[in-house]
């Protein structure tokens, strides 16, 4: 699910995103209203997230305007709604004696800010993390498996060969799941000749097929490779030079985006949607 804040329509609005008949695009499906008060001009709900705890906290801004020009309260009052089932205890996990479980624990929570810190976690644990983040690939919850998938190119050798098994996975979800997750980490091609190519494996197979900076897609045979190294830190975008641009070029266009975004900041928006 889905949840954005509405502050001008008083509203907080739902979401279900499925993807769609294709399996190129997700659609977010029919907008709800999950809570609205639309007869109090005070009720401006500005934000809505998920708690450690799993309920949901919104922000609400006591303002009768909204906008820059129109704003009202020069207090920032305002109140935090928690909301949950009826009966619902706040939980947060306990940590325990294995660094493995514990981070598992906090990746599997709705919480965004606290399965990151299991992400990372998990990461920096490495290798020795796989068996269990290969366990839950397999979760019946499809969320956990989800964010397993996207940690396996971080966990060495045979997490990066688990991801690229499942290109060839029979559903459309995992293998743009697995896809995803391999070209958040990228790879290097080191040739024998010298020069090294920077980009997404898509096979393995002779010729290596990789999508390389700028988005263009190579075929290298496995005769002019002389090594492999998977997860870089190089940006597939193109270099300056790679476009045609010289120093002083690259520069005065550094220039003009700042002016530009200055120039931007200074313009008073005159549209109805910024009206009450």
């Amino acid at each position: 699910m889905l949840l954005s804040c509405e502050a001008r329509a008083r509203v907080i609005q739902q979401y279900h995103p499925q993807l769609s008949k294709t399996k190129a695009a997700v659609e977010l499906g029919k907008r709800q209203h999950l809570l609205s008060c639309e007869d109090n001009t005070l009720f401006r709900p500005s934000d809505i997230m998920v708690g450690a705890d799993g309920a949901l906290y919104v922000s609400d801004w006591f303002d009768s305007g909204v906008g820059g020009h129109r704003a009202a309260d020069t207090t920032h009052y305002g109140t935090i709604y928690r909301l949950a089932p009826k009966g619902f205890k706040p939980s947060i996990p306990m940590r325990k004696n294995d660094p493995i479980e514990d981070a598992i624990s906090l990746l599997k929570s709705p919480a965004v800010h606290v399965r990151y810190t299991g992400f990372e976690k998990l990461k920096v644990i490495g290798t020795p993390a796989l068996p269990d983040v290969l366990k839950l690939t397999q979760s019946d919850h499809h969320w956990h498996a989800a964010r397993a998938v996207s940690l396996l190119p971080y966990l060495g050798e045979r997490g990066i060969e688990a991801c690229l098994e499942r290109l060839n996975h029979s559903n459309a979800e995992q293998r743009i799941l697995a896809f995803r997750a391999l070209r958040s980490t990228g790879s290097t091609i080191f040739l024998k000749e010298g020069g090294q190519i920077d980009g997404l494996l898509y096979s393995e197979l002779d010729p290596v097929s990789i999508m390389s900076t700028g988005g263009i897609q190579q075929m290298v045979p496995r005769s002019r490779i002389k090594n492999i190294r998977r997860r870089n830190k190089t940006s597939l975008m193109l270099f300056a030079d790679q476009l045609g641009f010289s120093v002083q070029e690259l520069a005065d266009l550094a220039a003009f985006m700042v002016n530009l975004n200055k120039t931007s900041d200074q313009v008073t928006p005159k549209s109805s949607l910024f009206e009450e």
